[in-house]
């Protein structure tokens, strides 16, 4: 007889939802929060669909042309959770603070950080110019001096304290930066989110209608930033 409860998650481990939909970093920002809000609406408070086209000119070396695809400057993490309203803090320092990323595992709040993805091993080597793309992931767990780490696959991956520091110190500006959300969202999102949820696919018009009427209720209680985001959507 099959057992119908869920595995128990690996020690250490905050949750177990990962892999990605459409958008790798909304995806992390929905895991982090405990997969309250869909990857849609993530994407859309933090900027959506953008376009950059820029050509890098560096001495001694080709010109290197980049295109972005997603609303630009504004870091996505930040951007997202502002617009959730989800409370965090920002820190960064001169050296690894594993004191600090230890606290915040343990309390049980994810914790987001910048690396140079060539020094994880589960990414190929890169040359010097691969530190200067910031590069998102997020510490979902540690035991120990093992760390749990969500990129975007279906499975964390594992790694040592020592081997992820060095990628956390290989990205200039993002040098052992960490952001850690410290509480659940404060506005109206949560429950536009629980609308959303409960929605009906099959619904007809008239309960589709209703459904709009109450998130506008919500929304048009909000701050003025949030009822702009909508025209995200």
């Amino acid at each position: 007889m099959n057992d119908p409860r869920p595995a128990p998650l690996p020690a250490g481990l905050l949750y177990d939802d990962f892999g990605t939909g459409r958008h790798r970093e909304s995806c992390l920002v929905r895991h982090a929060l405990g997969s309250r809000h869909e990857e849609a609406l993530v994407a859309g408070l933090a900027g959506g669909i953008g376009f950059m086209y820029f050509v890098f000119e560096y001495a001694g070396r080709p010109p290197l042309p980049t295109i972005v695809a997603q609303a630009h400057p504004d870091p996505w993490v930040p951007a997202a959770l502002d617009r959730l309203r989800v409370p965090y803090e920002v820190g960064q320092s001169s050296r690894p603070r594993w004191d600090r990323v230890h606290a915040a595992l343990d309390a049980g709040r994810p914790v987001f950080c910048t690396v140079d993805r060539s020094g994880l091993p589960w990414h190929e080597a890169g040359d010097e110019m691969a530190g200067a793309d910031p590069y998102t992931v997020v510490l979902a767990g540690h035991t120990g001096d093992t760390l749990w780490v969500e990129d975007g696959d279906r499975e964390p991956h594992r790694i040592s304290e020592e081997e992820f520091g060095a990628a956390w110190s290989g990205h200039g500006k993002g040098r052992h930066r960490m952001i850690v959300p410290t509480g659940p969202p404060v506005g109206c999102w949560s429950a536009v989110a629980g609308l959303a949820r409960a929605a009906d696919p099959d619904a007809d018009a008239e309960a589709r209608g209703h459904l709009f009427d109450e998130c506008a209720a919500l929304v048009d209680s909000a701050p003025a930033l949030e009822r702009r985001a909508v025209t995200l959507f």
